[in-house]
């Protein structure tokens, strides 16, 4: 059992390397988008999409790690997790266990956070994008109102920016 826990407090300690390259790469990403450097932007996406299935081979990994780790000890696989591990192993072991969960736990935050303002400067970029749009060609989205149709029809037309003669 003392070779299959330090094995999986190695899968864990290289999970935590990738969260941090892709926090890293997360935050790249934010500078691309704000200085809006599209070279910068596809690489770091194309560096997240390597992260990302990085990520998934080694959660596949760690996960089987965790069954047969659950199989040795007679437990059933859903009952086994890193706070329960941690009660069962040796203190050495128990403490890096424990530090390392904390660190993932905490690296998880912030790339969730990191990922969120991303997806929100990315929601802002594509909202102002519309109304540029919209605005060139005067085609404005008119809002649903509980106004009758007379009422609609009757509303001045906005000059257009855009001269539309070939």
């Amino acid at each position: 059992m003392k070779t299959a826990t330090l094995k999986l407090i190695e899968f864990i300690g290289a999970q935590v390397v990738l969260f941090e390259k892709f926090l890293k790469a997360l935050e790249k990403q934010q500078e691309a988008l704000v200085s809006n450097d599209i070279k910068l932007l596809e690489e770091t996406t194309a560096q997240l999409e390597d992260l990302t299935a990085r990520t998934r081979e080694t959660e596949e990994r760690r996960k089987e790690l965790v069954q047969s780790i659950s199989t040795e000890l007679d437990l059933e696989k859903d009952d086994v997790n890193l706070n329960h591990l941690t009660e069962l192993v040796a203190a050495p072991e128990a403490d890096e266990l424990a530090r390392l969960q904390s660190t993932l736990l905490g690296l998880h935050q912030q790339i969730t956070e990191c990922k969120s303002r991303n997806e929100f400067l990315i929601r802002k970029s594509m909202e102002c994008l519309d109304t540029t749009i919209s605005c060139i060609t005067g085609s404005q989205n008119e809002e649903a109102t509980y106004q009758s149709e007379e009422n609609k029809l009757n509303r001045k037309r906005k000059a257009l920016s855009l001269n539309r003669r070939v």
